[in-house]
């Protein structure tokens, strides 16, 4: 495909920026304790910026000093470390802004102080505390700490600033009739609810004279909220007020409406951008799952926006622009929405990483990497470790084969992407099977290496990635069930009508969902207090409300102790009964496939297990044991 539009360049109030994508703030944790930039934030940001991204805006940058989190810009001591990244992205001809951030109500403090807001609501989540109604004297404070970091971010080199208008965050809050119920100037009409924001942009435009962008909700999607007529209307007092841009996302980070993670359909939100666009003279720029280039180019020629978001896709694969631009568009690993590595840690204040890519916050131990000396390499297992780890010792000049029994590579990912809203994680065996033979590696399908095929070829390291199996419990009647392995491969032919599946984990969760959509009658009885402990925090709601709308049935704290012909007796409290089926499904854990082990050890030099063969471990968890393994051979 010629990505005609995406690499055109544009311009923002004199700022030329040269191509469309832009990478918008990511809370990577990857700065100081204090907020202060770190090496490891400018080599993350450095893989970005060197690979051809057109804009980046770095963030969130925390206005005040006790807010957990975030990039620091509160003080003029951080100026020199903010002038190391905007000299680096220069270095690479990439336009950048930095996004001042007060978290309001959000607020979870390093120090004793009270939360604020425009008026005294609590926030459903986070902390949950009551907040402080802001006196008109304190939002003038506000404003001037607003107007303050701008002057600093123009100090260190900056383009431009962006102000988060979105998420729930303190601007949100002033806009949203939900949460502003002032009766003074700062409230009641849209206007007087924009009025904290429309001054904030007029004082940086008139007092520091750099551009201002912002970055908005297209719709809240919370209840009271503002609707995107609504948000249209404030994008307009904000244009007239000086913005330079409007970056459109969708809702808050309390909404009950997914809105980043895989159930939602690729650039599901972009008709919020194209609603704004409608309204403003300025330049648009769409979010929210568009992870590949060809979505990009189609948004952009189809007239919906000026300029797209890309972060995601950004942190799975830095290279994304370089390798559209070279025509290499199938080479790129898609992010598929799983949220693992990236919203699950930032939200747990952890450095965030990517299933798809380990190398995320540790670019430079990762980058140009070369093997002292050449080894031969089997590894078995084409599931997510062992493919990762043929890739890495590919590029890293070793010879490698990799056994693969069944007739495609992927492993658990197969049969994870045959849940309804799962299907993304099929992108990843299809990026394997394309890029390992560009890279070397000699694949062998429908092989199931046994331990003599293995030493015939008089390998140097052999690296076991052979996954896992079905775990089966000891429940009288169980050999009448089925496993889920084999509901999600559809090995079990018809399952009639009414369907327990017993375990309810991220796989039962899978399973069930397979099965209610197909009009089954499904039940989930699980002994923990909860269904879907192992999905990670961003996610496993989501699954829970899929499972609802489906009509799925989830019985917590309840055992199953016999399977027979007409169904499944479980107990709980203390008490049993039979809850009748046509099939009972076994979705209780795995265990590791570890045969090999002991018939190759003391025959190869080096033997390695990773991945699910080493200990049952989530796609992410199996990945980077690969690619810790790769980065030592």
């Amino acid at each position: 495909m010629e990505f005609r539009m995406l690499f055109e360049p544009i311009e923002i109030e004199g700022m030329r920026i040269k191509n469309r994508i832009v990478m918008p703030a990511v809370g990577t944790n990857f700065w100081g304790i204090d907020g202060a930039v770190t090496d490891k934030l400018l080599h993350f940001y450095e893989e970005r910026a060197k690979n051809g991204v057109g804009y980046v805006v770095v963030g969130v940058a925390k206005i005040e000093p006790q807010f957990f989190g975030g990039l620091a810009i509160h003080d003029d001591s951080y100026i020199p470390g903010l002038r190391k990244l905007s000299e680096l992205f220069h270095t690479y001809d990439v336009r950048c802004a930095v996004q001042l951030w007060h978290p309001g109500r959000y607020e979870i403090s390093l120090m004793e102080s009270e939360p604020v807001s425009a008026s005294d609501i609590p926030p459903p989540i986070f902390t949950k505390r009551k907040p402080k109604a802001l006196s008109v004297e304190e939002i003038h404070r506000i404003q001037d700490e607003f107007v303050e970091a701008a002057e600093r971010a123009k100090k260190a080199g900056f383009d431009a600033v962006e102000l988060i208008c979105s998420a729930g965050y303190l601007i949100s809050q002033f806009f949203s009739p939900a949460t502003n119920k002032r009766k003074d100037e700062y409230g009641g009409s849209i206007e007087n609810r924009a009025r904290f924001a429309t001054e904030i942009v007029e004082r940086i435009r008139e007092e520091v004279k750099i551009p201002v962008g912002c970055r908005i909700s297209g719709e809240e999607f919370i209840e009271g909220g503002n609707s995107l007529e609504d948000m249209k209307q404030i994008a307009q007092l904000l244009e007239n007020a000086g913005a330079a841009y409007f970056n459109v996302t969708a809702g808050w980070h309390e909404s009950k409406k997914p809105l980043i993670t895989m159930f939602v359909p690729r650039a599901a939100f972009v008709y919020l951008a194209e609603g704004i666009k409608s309204v403003v003279s300025v330049p648009v720029i769409a979010s929210n799952r568009i992870n590949t280039p060809e979505i990009a180019e189609k948004i952009l020629q189809e007239g919906k926006a000026d300029m797209v978001s890309m972060m995601r896709a950004l942190l799975a694969d830095p290279e994304l622009p370089k390798k559209a631009m070279e025509g290499r568009s199938d080479e790129i690993r898609v992010c598929v929405a799983c949220n693992q590595g990236c919203m699950d840690y930032a939200f747990q204040g952890m450095p965030i990483t990517c299933l798809v890519n380990p190398a995320v916050g540790r670019e430079a131990e990762f980058r140009g990497l070369k093997a002292e000396k050449k080894k031969k390499i089997v590894v078995v297992g084409g599931g997510p470790a062992g493919c990762k780890a043929a890739e890495m010792l590919a590029e890293k000049g070793h010879e490698v084969i990799l056994f693969e029994k069944d007739n495609r590579l992927g492993g658990q990912l197969l049969l994870a992407s045959r849940a309804p809203y799962a299907s993304e994680f099929e992108s990843i065996p299809a990026y394997f099977e394309k890029v390992l033979p560009r890279r070397g590696v000699e694949i062998r399908l429908n092989s199931e290496a046994r331990a003599e095929d293995i030493l015939k070829l008089k390998p140097d390291v052999v690296i076991l990635a052979l996954g896992a199996s079905p775990l089966i419990p000891e429940i009288a009647g169980v050999e009448k069930a089925v496993t889920a392995f084999d509901v999600l491969a559809e090995k079990t032919g018809k399952d009639g009508e009414k369907v327990v599946v017993i375990g309810g984990g991220g796989v039962g969760c899978s399973t069930a969902a397979k099965l209610a959509v197909e009009g089954k009658d499904v039940t989930i009885v699980e002994m923990l207090k909860r269904i879907g402990s192992d999905i990670g925090i961003s996610t496993r709601w989501n699954v829970l409300l899929f499972l609802r709308e489906k009509g799925v049935k989830m019985l917590t704290e309840t055992k199953a102790v016999e399977i027979s012909d007409g169904g499944v007796v479980v107990e709980a409290d203390g008490e049993r009964k039979l809850i009748e089926c046509d099939t009972a499904v076994i979705a209780v854990g795995t265990k590791p496939n570890d045969g090999l082990v002991e018939e190759l050890k003391g025959k190869v030099k080096e033997v390695y297990t990773i991945g699910d063969c080493s200990k049952p471990a989530k796609a992410l968890e199996a990945i980077r044991d690969a690619a810790e393994l790769a980065l030592k051979i």
